[in-house]
């Protein structure tokens, strides 16, 4: 079979809102690819603090909002990470002064609590198939929408997950996958908007010198 590995994820920011888009073409070895992805999904983020609530008689809620995850890359390893992340974000204790809570403190709690998943189930995962995730929600510290953008890197011979956080300021985007350089390369021709990026994602699609990918 032709090659259908090709993906591609982008988030942008215009003003205060963040927005991101993704194909939705999966591909298995040996077999045709097929176009029912969802690669953007829900991450819902629950975090208490140490004061109890007199009402319920348990610990009270400080943040609970839903953030969003985008992949591009390896479903199958995507997929398993998310799975292992999910319970990690829920129910959490935060037991710091809850002023000080803040997006990056959450990337920091994901970033710390996943490596406690196994450095060696990582290296594995990594080994059959890269992939690396876009993470967006509130901030109750700075009071907006922020991002970040996770990805598996080398670190003396093992593979760690670390994050750097983007679009920060202005009107910008960031695009991952191996289909990046096509989109940039259309993107090169238009004016920076919500509808020139999904034009130049729905490009790279279409393009049939690309391996064809599908929007979702």
């Amino acid at each position: 079979f032709p090659s259908h590995d090709m993906s591609l994820s982008v988030m942008w920011r215009i003003g205060d809102k963040l927005f991101v888009a993704s194909d939705s073409r999966i591909s298995f070895p040996g077999k045709s690819p097929a176009d029912v992805g969802i690669k953007i999904v829900r991450l819902p983020i629950l975090i208490r603090g140490t004061d109890i609530d007199p009402r319920t008689g348990t610990l009270k809620v400080i943040y609970e909002h839903t953030f969003a995850f985008s992949y591009s890359g390896s479903l199958v390893n995507a997929g398993t990470f998310k799975m292992f992340i999910e319970d990690l974000l829920v129910e959490n204790q935060y037991i710091d002064d809850e002023k000080n809570l803040s997006f990056t403190k959450i990337c920091e709690f994901l970033r710390f609590y996943s490596g406690k998943i196994s450095s060696e189930v990582c290296s594995s995962m990594f080994e059959s198939g890269i992939y690396s995730f876009f993470f967006g929600g509130y901030c109750p510290l700075e009071k907006k929408l922020k991002a970040a953008l996770f990805e598996f890197r080398e670190v003396n011979g093992s593979y760690d997950l670390d994050f750097d956080e983007i679009l920060n300021h202005g009107d910008d985007l960031v695009a991952i996958g191996s289909g990046k350089p096509h989109f940039d390369e259309k993107m090169e021709r238009l004016l920076f908007s919500s509808i020139s990026i999904m034009q130049s994602i729905n490009a790279v699609i279409k393009d049939e010198s690309v391996s064809s990918v599908e929007l979702s």
